[in-house]
């Protein structure tokens, strides 16, 4: 039998570097199977973007050779994900009459609205990362997602195209370079998050998904499989930390711990458990965990607020009903969800990765969501190269839009 090749993807942010590895999804039951994970702490990054080359290369260097010791193979090729603060969208819609005598729409329409967007004109400093198909429009009618072999005189394409800072990409691309591997893609991460987190219903109907980061919040909110709004929060799960190290005046790696492990957010229902921290590596001391439950409180009061006024922002906040999905590391802390919902004012629950296969139940985990996503992102994409390649549909719609992406604009 042959052995099945492993892919990896990478996820970048200011606090840590999540790796993880794949060699395919599960025949029974389509899961993604995950045979190996790392997370680290990053260095040489702040917001996803590189500020120091030399201290990026090598966390990633590190960190992808330790998961390929853990998988057993050798892995030099990642997709990594980019986030909301280095992106833009642009939508973008041509328009064409439909050529035969008879009015059925051929395949030749399709590639002539497909060869008006190449020649529609994107900043030079921008890289499209994603050019994602919206519908078709024939004579007026919108929401046709496959035009060719219907009948009309008039066919229009909207599209959605997401770009990046051309410099931006290409010192993350120098710094995986450096570092002995290749970009194989590159994701915007929110959409990765959408891949293993939410369900197939909440990408069809309108979903907001939230990814509390290290020192970003990302929001996105998604409709008929497609990212209709995206905004970013200047404050994430670092800035909790902080806050508890500057108050309680300890190291910043102990506030982390007492985050992650005793930190909750209903100090109403605290237990008065003490707890015992390390002031300076000689002495002890212990603290009350209402109190710290305090000073996390008005944080976490800060970024949820901001969240809430951005989801406004999006003018979809009556569309959304009860579809609002959280993820990212910080979003397991003890009563955040139930903290979310009374300030956001709607439902919320705890995305954890979706249909994942892993020896190691710790995975199964929202610190995990945006590197599993990119690696789904990736290896789905894949597929539908192959089905589409041994079905003979090799300029099928969404073939032809991300082969535009690695060779247009």
């Amino acid at each position: 039998m042959r052995k099945k090749r492993m892919l990896a993807a990478l996820d970048i942010g200011t606090a840590k570097l999540c790796a993880v590895a794949s060699g395919g999804f599960r025949e029974e039951d389509g899961a993604i199977e995950i045979a190996g994970a790392v997370i680290r702490q990053a260095g040489g990054f702040k917001g996803g973007v590189v500020v120091d080359l030399a201290r990026a290369s090598d966390g990633i260097s590190n960190i992808m050779s330790e998961l390929s010791d853990e998988v057993g193979a050798k892995l030099d090729v990642i997709t990594v994900g980019l986030g909301c603060r280095q992106v833009a969208s642009l939508d973008l819609q041509v328009a064409g009459r439909v050529e035969s005598a008879n009015g059925q729409i051929t395949k030749k329409d399709a590639d002539a609205l497909f060869n008006i967007l190449q020649t529609r004109d994107i900043p030079l400093d921008r890289k499209p990362i994603h050019i994602l198909l919206k519908d078709f429009i024939i004579d007026g009618q919108e929401g046709i997602k496959e035009p060719v072999g219907m009948y009309g005189s008039r066919i229009e394409m909207k599209s959605q195209v997401i770009t990046a800072s051309r410099n931006l990409t290409q010192n993350l691309i120098k710094a995986i370079d450096l570092a002995g591997l290749s970009v194989d893609d590159i994701v915007m991460s929110i959409i990765a998050d959408s891949k293993i987190v939410l369900t197939g219903e909440e990408r069809e109907s309108v979903t907001a998904l939230i990814n509390i980061g290290g020192d970003v919040t990302e929001i996105g909110i998604f409709q008929r499989d497609l990212l209709r709004y995206f905004d970013s929060v200047p404050s994430g799960g670092m800035p909790l930390t902080e806050a508890i190290s500057r108050h309680f005046k300890i190291p910043f790696k102990e506030a982390e711990d007492i985050k992650v492990n005793h930190a909750g957010l209903y100090y109403e229902q605290d237990k008065g458990a003490d707890l015992m921290i390390n002031e300076d590596g000689t002495r002890r001391r212990l603290i009350s965990r209402l109190e710290l439950n305090s000073v996390l409180n008005e944080n976490v009061k800060s970024i949820l607020s901001s969240v809430k006024l951005s989801l406004a922002k999006s003018g979809m906040t009556d569309e959304l009903s009860s579809n609002i999905v959280m993820t990212g590391g910080s979003a397991i802390m003890d009563g955040l969800i139930e903290r979310a919902e009374d300030i956001i004012g709607m439902p919320v629950r705890l995305g954890l990765p979706r249909n994942v296969a892993c020896r190691r139940s710790e995975v199964i985990n929202p610190a995990y969501s945006t590197a599993i996503g990119l690696l789904k992102y990736t290896m789905e994409e894949r597929e539908r190269r192959r089905s589409e390649a041994s079905a003979g549909k090799l300029n099928s719609l969404a073939l032809r839009l991300k082969n535009m992406v690695r060779d247009y604009f």
